[in-house]
């Protein structure tokens, strides 16, 4: 894996329980993911750990993963992220962008899913092109989308038994 180092990480996954986040996403704000972080944040029981540089997260900040139900991994630099491994690692069901080409080794329809809300593009548009004042112009970009659809509780359990069943196989 492109995220991997050569340390162990031994097991760090709590068993299934209720956690006290629902969605998590520890990561910079950056241009392409302004649409993604805005559904997020009008998503109940959503956190959000802005990090202001490129450093690696502390081990404090991923422990929040274990309290997570859903990891928020959104395209960055690249469509794929270490957040994506550290979400799998700590138990938390990782929402990927639809551009993540996963590694061919496991069905990852198993224990993840794709990143999804509503979008008023016509909204975003007008607000992101400035050119015409129209109703949307002058709303915040976030109003232009609704939150995140997640899985339903039905999904939810199969994700996680999934992540139960593979984070051993992804583990670094």
């Amino acid at each position: 894996f492109p995220y991997c180092n050569d340390r162990s990480t031994g097991a760090s996954m709590r068993p299934a329980r209720r956690r006290s986040i629902r969605v998590l996403f520890v990561g910079s704000m950056m241009p392409k993911r302004q649409l993604v972080i805005a559904a997020l944040n009008k998503t109940r029981g959503s956190r959000v750990i802005l990090l202001t540089s490129r450093r690696k997260v502390n081990s404090s900040v991923l422990q929040l993963m274990k309290d997570a139900e859903f990891t928020l991994c959104p395209e960055g630099d690249t469509p794929e992220s270490e957040r994506i491994y550290h979400s799998l690692e700590h138990g938390s069901i990782p929402l990927v962008a639809a551009s993540f080409q996963p590694p061919a080794m496991a069905n990852w329809s198993e224990f993840s899913a794709r990143i999804s809300f509503d979008v008023d593009t016509a909204c975003v548009k007008a607000r992101c092109a400035g050119r015409v004042r129209s109703a949307c112009f002058d709303r915040p970009l976030s109003e232009c989308v609704g939150p995140l659809r997640l899985p339903s509780a039905t999904s939810q359990l199969r994700l996680e038994r999934g992540v139960r069943a593979h984070a051993g196989d992804l583990r670094c």
